[in-house]
């Protein structure tokens, strides 16, 4: 795999981090430095780990799983967002257990994609390890930046879009 095709391969899987980043930031949550961190380590983790084992463990982990896994976490957390009532306070830090759920929902995706794309460990697997946490880093903190900003010009009504995205972008996962 070349770098160009690892690279693409990398940013698809951060365009849900992008949104669901900036649905949180709808929401008045952020997403710190060092959370945006552990959140990229972990969504890289999970798409090497997959890329490594894809030979071996394609034919024990059905894609419905991962699809339907990723779905249930991001539809739950929209759906308590769209519910919670709008406040107009300083944004609430993401607490680590919603992190690293938000995480491993992002992740599965990469799960799906090393299964799907079947690489197994070679020239790519570089590329893949240097940019990955790179990109899905960028992503998930401009994201949740970009929300936030967004959030402090109509507060109330984000709040209640950010929730609604959320939701969107767990239906999609399941399109």
């Amino acid at each position: 795999m070349i770098i160009i095709e690892v690279i693409l391969l990398v940013a698809a899987l951060s365009a849900d981090s992008f949104a669901a980043s900036v649905s949180y930031g709808l929401s008045n949550i952020r997403i710190g430095f060092f959370r945006s961190l552990l959140i990229s380590l972990v969504c890289s983790a999970f798409l090497l780990v997959s890329v490594l084992l894809a030979d071996l463990a394609e034919d024990y982990i059905p894609a419905i799983l991962t699809t339907f896994g990723s779905f249930a976490i991001l539809f739950v957390t929209g759906l308590v967002k769209l519910l919670q009532k709008p406040e107009n306070t300083e944004p609430e830090q993401l607490s680590f257990l919603k992190t690293i759920l938000f995480a491993v929902s992002m992740s599965l995706d990469g799960i799906a994609a090393g299964f799907g794309a079947g690489l197994a460990a070679g020239d790519g697997i570089l590329a893949l390890a240097v940019s990955a946490p790179i990109i899905t880093f960028l992503t998930v903190y401009i994201g949740n930046y970009v929300g936030l900003r967004l959030n402090r010009k109509a507060p109330a009504l984000l709040q209640k879009i950010g929730g609604a995205v959320i939701i969107l972008i767990a239906v999609g996962k399941l399109i």
